[in-house]
Parts: structure tokens; sequence; C-alpha cells
């Protein structure tokens, strides 16, 4: 087939908003559009012409970090003048069951109640919920409304989440809900986006807390959406999974998973934080791991956007590679300033995608500063670990403690430090000082009753590490060789027909790549012996080519054993969620399935490949 050309080029350019309008109408997949020819004179050929937006990957900036920015495609806009934006936490709407019942509409028996699913045309009962009754209930609609992401510009139609008693209060990201192990909670979720919305994206959403230890019915299956002036209530029990302190889960979050449209929805702003608590986090730094806690503990939602000259959101819904933006902003904003106490934070880093990857550092203006690693994918290591760089993929979450304390300065930049310029992923190569998320000005010292985790820049020996959660499966050899025993499956990861595959298979729905027989557990009504062959050992592998994929597994933690045969490094053997899959790379992992029953998925969190089908569905039975 002939190339484009630049005339056909700017032909489809004139009409690809019209396409897109109808599309979104029609409620047309992206591959829906490649078929039908909807993509301009050229077919696929045309959008293969599409110039690569390698310009607009990287923005401008000089050692200091302190220049007004041009930003190639987005209008210019100048950075560290607007404050960071501590995201709102939400308040329930009732702590009792009996209040919670008056305020949702629900009846007093909770075993009597049931949410949608299938497209909204489905009631079915929660699972379990009757045993672990809820105790927080919440009430929120998802909305259209005006954002600003930075004062140098005009307000974004964006989508977001409200509180149904502040109609006049939406933010995206959405509120961060505070949880504990132990204290279940009902979130109901009220459609309220124009049905009659035009261009991308779908009013339509299934929320998915990643990656809770949920029933499937409130996972945020892909098919699990509601239309607009539909509930979806969503119960999450805030379990261990087994019934295992061990399997404690701290920074999770939640976002749009409709299906073929995961992307779109999520670049419009369906997405916020999870934080969960227990006996050991117990989010009070007097207490437990004395972990920083309060105003010190500071959730970080990291985006990637472009906007046009109207400054609304700009999505290219004909590239099926990865969508890569020109600004990054955090909670909601674009290169933040935020002002600290001379004393430790936490900071949970969330990567909401679509596409790009990020290597997180701290930048003096001169050099890399030391910080301490605490978690990996919202799981606590067994102990903290120095480090001054983590290459994070989309969905991936990294708590992190600095100790503004033992730093010499008064200025620090949180970078990324990641050279990416498509959608396959990093190039490898680590840019200096990198691209600007968050500039902190310390200011004076603060009390601080937290663990003081040494000094990351000179820590001693590993031994000297500060302990934190042991992981469940301590002996290496035996839980290897309980990996010999479990179920075996293989997954790559590929490419078939210039489309995204699992297996050489696009994702249908409705059909069970894996039939999972559900281990036991301690919770249990009835306990019996645990059975080793229910537990699954799955080889997670990279089809080829320089695609690199973030391949997500819902409901379970798993384990890495091996990366490319060889034993990985503590943050990758510890509980994840997120598989970094680098080019042809094989990763095995080993997991339980227990507590819940249902449909569940696997897919790459690239989310524009999960849109054009790199998942499979799997249900445990």
């Amino acid at each position: 087939m002939a190339r484009a050309t630049r005339k056909q080029i700017l032909e489809f350019r004139k009409h690809g908003k019209e396409i897109a309008a109808e599309a979104a109408k029609a409620k047309l997949t992206r591959r829906e559009l490649v078929k039908l020819g909807l993509i301009g004179a050229g077919g696929a050929a045309m959008m293969a012409a599409l110039p690569e937006r390698i310009a607009r990957a990287q923005s401008v900036m000089d050692d200091t970090l302190t220049t007004t920015v041009p930003i190639p495609q987005s209008p210019p806009h100048t950075p560290w003048v607007d404050p960071f934006r501590r995201m709102p936490v939400a308040d329930p709407i009732a702590s009792t069951l009996v209040d919670g019942c008056s305020a949702l509409g629900l009846d007093p028996n909770p075993a009597n109640w049931t949410t949608l699913i299938d497209g909204g045309t489905n009631p079915v009962a929660h699972q379990r919920i009757a045993k672990w009754q809820p105790q927080k209930f919440y009430h929120h609609e998802v909305r259209e409304f005006q954002h600003l992401f930075s004062s140098s510009w005009g307000t974004s139609t964006m989508w977001g989440f409200g509180d149904v008693r502040q109609p006049d209060i939406t933010t995206t990201p959405g509120m961060v809900i505070r949880a504990k192990y132990g204290e279940p909670i009902l979130r109901r979720l009220t459609n309220r986006l124009p049905m009659d919305h035009v261009g991308f994206g779908v009013p339509e959403h299934t929320i998915h807390l990643h990656n809770s230890h949920t029933p499937s019915e409130s996972d945020g299956n892909p098919v699990d959406y509601v239309i607009t002036d539909q509930d979806k209530d969503h119960y999450y029990p805030n379990i261990y999974a087994g019934n295992d302190t061990r399997e404690m889960m701290s920074t999770l979050w939640y976002h749009d998973h409709h299906l073929d449209h995961t992307a779109e929805n999520v670049y419009a702003g369906l997405a916020g934080q999870y934080i969960l608590s227990d006996h050991q986090d117990t989010g009070d730094e007097t207490t437990g791991l004395h972990l920083p806690s309060g105003e010190y503990d500071i959730p970080m939602l990291v985006g990637d956007v472009s906007v046009g000259p109207d400054y609304q959101p700009v999505f290219d819904l004909f590239n099926l590679d990865g969508i890569l933006g020109d600004c990054q902003p955090v909670n909601g904003v674009i290169q933040p300033v935020l002002e600290v106490a001379k004393r430790r934070y936490r900071f949970r880093i969330q990567i909401a995608g679509p596409s790009r990857w990020f290597h997180i550092a701290l930048w003096d203006g001169s050099k890399y500063l030391p910080f301490w690693q605490i978690s990996t994918d919202g799981n606590l290591l067994p102990q903290a670990i120095p480090t001054s760089g983590i290459r994070l993929g989309v969905a991936q979450r990294v708590d992190i403690v600095v100790d503004f304390g033992k730093m010499t300065g008064s200025r620090f930049y949180l970078v990324n430090r990641a050279e990416q310029i498509n959608g396959r992923g990093p190039t490898g190569k680590l840019l200096t000082p990198g691209t600007g998320l968050v500039q902190m000005n310390v200011g004076a010292a603060a009390p601080d009753y937290s663990l003081d985790l040494g000094n990351a820049a000179s820590p001693g020996a590993q031994s000297t590490w500060k302990k934190l959660i042991p992981l469940p499966d301590t002996d290496w050899t035996a839980l290897n060789n309980l990996a010999a025993q479990a179920t075996q499956r293989t997954w790559t990861f590929d490419r078939t027909q210039g489309a995204w595959t699992v297996n050489g298979q696009f994702f249908n729905p409705d059909k069970v790549s894996a039939m999972i027989t559900q281990q036991a557990s301690a919770w249990d009504d009835s306990p019996k012996a645990t059975n080793n062959k229910y537990n699954e050992c799955w080889t997670i592998k990279n089809g080829g080519g320089s695609w690199l994929h973030p391949v997500h597994i819902h409901f379970e933690e798993h384990r890495t054993l091996s990366r490319n045969g060889v034993k990985p490094p503590i943050a990758d053997i510890a509980r994840k969620d997120v598989i970094d899959l680098s080019p042809s790379e094989t990763v095995k992992v080993f997991f339980r399935m227990r507590d819940f029953k249902g449909r569940y998925v696997m897919h790459c969190h690239n989310v524009v490949h999960e849109d054009h089908a790199m998942m499979i569905r799997w249900d445990i039975v």
C-alpha cells in the first residue's frame, strides 16, 4: 500500500474530530474504525502514516528547573507557581448499618442487597456481605466539570468524582478514600455523565479498585459498566487475603475499566487513590510501624496529558500503540509547588497512564539524592530499601520516605528521568535532570514522631535496614517447591496482525481462558486443608519486539519467582500486582486465589493495549 500523501494526512486531520465524535456516539472502538475504513482514504496505511509525536514527549528545562517551559503542542505554562493540591479525603455519608440503609435506600438486611453487572442489566447479590457487613457508606457521583491544570491556562472539560451532598464540587483525581482493615465499606457511584457527550470517551463507567481483594461483582469488570443515571454499588470488605495479616496492602487506586474505552475514560479524569491501614501501618506515626502520617503522608497521582489551544484534552483516537502527553500533572496540577517541613515525609506515588513510564528521582539542582523505598505496588516491603531512582510503569505504585531533616538545601524537585518517545516504552536512557513534576521548598523544622529509617545516603549493611512487614512465604526454597506443585499456565503478550493479543487471541469477554479452583483459606466458613494443587504458577512472556508491557493480574497479589530464569531483587520478589515485562522477557509468578469467586481479568496496563484486546478473562470457581 502506498504511503499516504501530506494532502491525505491533512484531510484526515481535518475530519478526525468529526469521526471521533460520531464514533463515540455509536460506541465504536478504534479497532472497529480501522476495520470500517473510517480513518481516511488510505485505510490502515493512513493511520500508519501519521507522524509520531516524538517532539512533544519531553518538556525542555534547564538544570535549575526554574524557567518558563515552552511545551511543543500544549500551550506554554509557567512552572512552579501553582500550589500543590492535597486531594480531599472522602467523608462517609453514614457510619452505621441503619443510617447507611436509610441514606442509600437499601433493605435493612444486607443479604438482600444487589449490584448491577453486564452493562447495567443484571442485578446480582454481593458475595459474603452478610458475613462482613459494611460499617461505612459513601455516595459519590461521576460528573463532567471544568478543571484547571495550570493558572496559565483556561479550564478543561474533564470527568471526575464528587460527593452527592456537594453538587458543585467535583475533582480529578477523585477524593482519597481512607479505609481500614476490618472495616468494610459500601460505595455507591451514580453516573451523572452527559448522555449526549461528544468526543473521546464514553459516558459510562465501571470503576476498578486496583488491586483490592474484592468480590468479582464489585471488581470493575470491563463489561460491568453502568449508563447515565444508573447506580453501581461497590462492596469493599477490606479483609486480608486468606486472613493473613502479612497480605496487608496500603496504597491502592481506583480507575475506570470500561471495555475498549479504559484509556479514554481514565485520560478524561476517572481515577483516584484508596488507602488502607491496619494495626501495622496505622496511619498514625505514634503507633505501629511509625510511618509518617497526617499532613506528612501525601498521595501523589501522576498523569500524562496534552491539551489543544482551547485547553481541551487531546486524545489520538487512532493511536493503537500508546498515548503520550506532553504534561504530567500531579494530583491534577502541572508542575506545582509543595511546601514541606524539615522532617520525614511519606509520598505515595501512583502512575495513572495511559502509556508513559517513569523513572522517579529527587534532584537538588546538581545531583540526585537518595531516599527510602518502603513499598511496591501498594504492598509494604519486608524492609526499607535505600535508592536514588525507581522505574514505574502504568498502574504501579511506590511509597517512599524522604527525610528532609537529613538533607542540605532548601529546594528539591521530584523528576521523571525516563526518556520515552513513543508507545513502545522507555528507551532505557535516563535524562539529566529529567522532567520536573513537583518542586519542594523546605521550611522550618516540625515535630517528627515517625520511625527514623537511617541515612539513605549511607545506609550501612542490609541487615540494618528497618524491618516492615514480613512476606507470607519467607522460605524461598519452600515457595519454589509450592510453585512446582501448582497448576502451570503460560501467557504470551504479543502482536498479531498489527494488534495486541494474549496467546494469539483478542479479548472476548465471553471466553474463559482459565478456570481456577478456589483455594482454601482461614476465612472459609468450613475450614479445610489447603491443597497445593490449587495454587497457581503462571509464566508471563513478552512475545518479542521492543515493546514493554506492564501486565496486571486482578484480585490477588503475586510473588515473582524468576525473571529470565534468575531470582530477582527484593523489590521484585515482594508482593506485587503489576509485572514489568520488558522486551523478550519471561517472568514466572506464584499466587493463590482465595475467598471470592467469579470472573476477573489479566491485561496489559498500557491501557491503549488493553483497549485493543490485550486482555484475557479467568474465572475462580
